[in-house]
């Protein structure tokens, strides 16, 4: 689904980050973590050149995360409730426990690892490809009005986040919706008046519906997402 439908999907009013954010930028709460158990993870000095008694090494601690963060090394969400990934105590840098022995050991890192394009790996499909706000209706449909939910384009997978309505509210950490672009019944259609006539005229080119298929492999419409 990266291809037309995704990119007609994904444009209009939806505040994307940016794609090519520096190793230390994070989704949402990159720094709202809380350290768990003590648990310090060694980098293998072979990842990398060392420098007797200067280079100093990244100090990775177990973490747990409050809001959706992303692994600063692969860019894939780091998924679950708790202790989804460890931190740097020195340079802040965050990755998934499998990912920061692939890490350089130096801290902070060589200017060229923080040049580093982030993204999609096209060819294994890993990566977060985009990142933002859309608007879903509320409990009762359009005429009840829209709410805000997080939404982050990864590993092929639409990941979905509740927010309280504090606008300066982070997502939840707990998914509220996957929804995978790999299913062969996944597509994206846009509406017509017609369809939403609680909507705005000025949002309807930015609403699109969603269908895939169910627990039961039944197609289904998902919903409808203003971006």
């Amino acid at each position: 689904m990266y291809g037309s439908q995704q990119s007609a999907a994904l444009s209009g009013s939806v505040e994307l980050q940016d794609e090519l954010e520096g190793p230390r930028a994070s989704s949402p709460a990159s720094s709202k973590s809380s350290p768990s158990e003590i648990s310090t993870v060694s980098m293998d000095p072979s990842l990398g050149p060392t420098v007797p008694g200067k280079q100093k090494v990244h100090q990775f601690l177990v973490r747990t995360f409050s809001s959706p963060t992303k692994c600063n090394h692969c860019t894939s969400l780091m998924i679950g409730l708790t202790r989804q990934g460890v931190v740097c105590e020195t340079c802040g840098l965050a990755v998934h426990t499998w990912c920061c022995a692939r890490v350089a050991p130096r801290c902070p890192l060589p200017a060229a690892s923080s040049r580093r394009p982030l993204g999609i790996d096209p060819a294994r499909g890993q990566g977060t490809a985009y990142e933002g706000y859309v608007k879903v209706p509320k409990p009762g449909g359009v005429k009840k009005g829209w709410m805000r939910q997080f939404v982050v384009v990864c590993d092929f997978k639409l990941f979905l986040y509740d927010i309280s309505q504090d606008r300066n509210a982070l997502p939840s950490v707990c998914v509220s919706q996957v929804l995978d672009m790999r299913d062969p019944e996944f597509s994206v259609t846009s509406v017509k008046e017609s369809d939403v006539i609680h909507a705005s005229k000025r949002d309807i080119p930015c609403i699109f519906r969603i269908y895939t298929l169910d627990e039961w492999h039944w197609r289904q419409r998902v919903g409808m997402f203003l971006f």
